[in-house]
Parts: C-alpha cells; structure tokens; sequence
C-alpha cells in the first residue's frame, strides 16, 4: 500500500463524519460541541453500513462483489452513515433544518 494512501478504514471515518459534520451545519447547528457524540454515532452507523455491504455482496452477484470493492462505491454507503449518524444527533436535539421541531 502507497503510504500515502490512508488506510480504508480511516477514510471510511473521514467520508462519513465529514458527510456528518456538513448535516449538522445544514440544519444550523455547530457539530464541535457534539463532536463525541457525533463520533459515536457515526461508529454505529459505520458499522451498519459495512454490514449492509457485505449483505449487498452476498447477495448481489458478480457485478456487486466488484463494485463494492472500489472506494467510489464504498464512500456512497459511508457518507450515507454520516448522514445517518448527524440525523440521529439532530433528533436527539429536537432539532430539524436549524430550528426546533414542534
């Protein structure tokens, strides 16, 4: 591996609590405060969708067990935790599109 390359895993992190981060900017809330929080449920919902790829894998066929190996493919699962993750933290907030739910 290209030591300039990071490793999978952390750019698994980085695309889905980047993805996360901009979420909770979107919906006007500042993500620093809640960076801990944020973190884990980005985890959990890292974790899911890895298992989601490997469903998808198992089940897809030949065309999807090559295209789940490419990074392209992977970051769509991985911004789509993020997103996941940054919706989940709005809830718990009472918070949607940068004001509180009624």
């Amino acid at each position: 591996m290209d030591n300039r390359q990071s490793h999978p895993a952390n750019q698994a992190a980085e695309v889905a609590l980047q993805r996360a981060c901009t979420e909770c900017i979107l919906a006007g809330l500042n993500p620093e405060p809640y960076a801990e929080q944020l973190t884990e449920l980005v985890i959990l919902e890292v974790r899911k969708a890895l298992a989601e790829m490997a469903e998808h894998q198992a089940h897809g066929g030949p065309s999807a067990i090559l295209m789940l190996t490419q990074p392209l493919y992977q970051n769509i699962y991985f911004a789509d935790a993020g997103r996941q993750a940054a919706e989940t933290l709005l809830r718990k907030l009472n918070i949607k599109g940068g004001s509180q739910i009624h």
